[in-house]
This record gives structure tokens, sequence and C-alpha cells, in this order.
């Protein structure tokens, strides 16, 4: 197995994130500064994004 390229990373991050914009569109449009993205960031994407 290779190892995952930057390419690679950047397409699951991506795949991973494509429904992001529907989700939290209401707080998307009301603006969200570094931290409160982060936030939502880290709750789409569950454990696999906040464990580390």
């Amino acid at each position: 197995m290779r190892a995952l390229t930057r390419q690679d990373k950047k397409q699951a991050f991506i795949k991973a994130t494509r429904h992001f914009p529907e989700r939290y569109a209401e707080q998307i449009a009301n603006g969200l500064d570094d931290n409160e993205l982060a936030a939502l960031l880290k709750r789409y994407l569950g454990i696999a994004g906040g464990s580390g």
C-alpha cells in the first residue's frame, strides 16, 4: 500500500465535507470566524475529525 499524497488527502477532505455548506448554510450566511468554523468542521466530521 502506498503512502497518501497531499493530493489524495485534499481529495478525501473535499469528499468528506461536500455537504458541509448545505448542513451549515445559515451559520455560513451569518459569517463565521476561524474558531467557529473549526468547531463546526469538528462536529461535522465527528470523532475522526477531532481525534488528534
